[in-house]
C-alpha cells in the first residue's frame, strides 16, 4: 500500500480491488508453479490495505488484540519530536517496548496500543534524555 493509488504496484491494486487479500498473502503462478516474485526477491507478501485511527494502524487492534490507551497528560512534556515509549512493569528501559509512538504535541492525538497488563511509561526526546514517567494499568 502507498499513499496515492498511482505510486502502487500494479499486481497489488489488483488483488486488493478484488478482496483477495485478507490477511498476508504470498501468490503462486498456478501455471508454473513459483511464488510471484523478482529476480531480486524470492516472493511478494501482500499485506491488506491499513486504515489508520488515533495515529496508528488498524491491524494493532484487529490482528493483535491490542487496545488504544491515551498518552497520560504528564508525559506530553518538552517540545519538538519525542518518543513515547510503554513498557511491562518490572522491564527496564534497555527492553524492547510493548509499543511506542513518535508526538509532537497533544493535537497529534495519538494513543499507545497496548495488550492487557501493567506498564511504565516514559517519553524521551532526541537526546535520549527521559523527560517524565508514568504508569498505565491496560484492562
Amino acid at each position: 500500500q502507498r499513499v496515492t493509488a498511482e505510486e502502487e504496484d500494479p499486481l497489488y491494486r489488483f488483488a486488493t480491488s478484488r478482496g483477495l487479500v485478507k490477511q498476508p498473502t504470498i501468490f503462486v503462478s498456478a501455471r508454473e508453479g513459483r511464488l510471484l516474485g523478482s529476480s531480486s526477491f524470492d516472493a511478494y507478501i501482500f499485506w491488506p490495505r491499513i486504515t489508520v485511527e488515533d495515529g496508528r494502524p488498524d491491524w494493532m487492534r484487529e490482528a493483535l488484540g491490542r487496545k488504544p490507551a491515551l498518552i497520560p497528560p504528564e508525559l506530553w512534556v518538552g517540545r519538538g519530536m519525542r518518543l513515547v515509549q510503554a513498557f511491562r512493569e518490572g522491564d527496564r528501559a534497555s527492553a524492547i517496548p510493548a509499543d511506542q509512538v513518535v508526538i509532537t504535541a497533544p493535537s497529534d492525538r495519538k494513543v499507545l496500543m497496548l495488550p492487557a497488563g501493567r506498564f511504565w511509561l516514559r517519553t524521551i526526546d532526541r537526546d535520549n534524555t527521559t523527560l517524565a514517567e508514568a504508569h498505565l494499568g491496560v484492562p
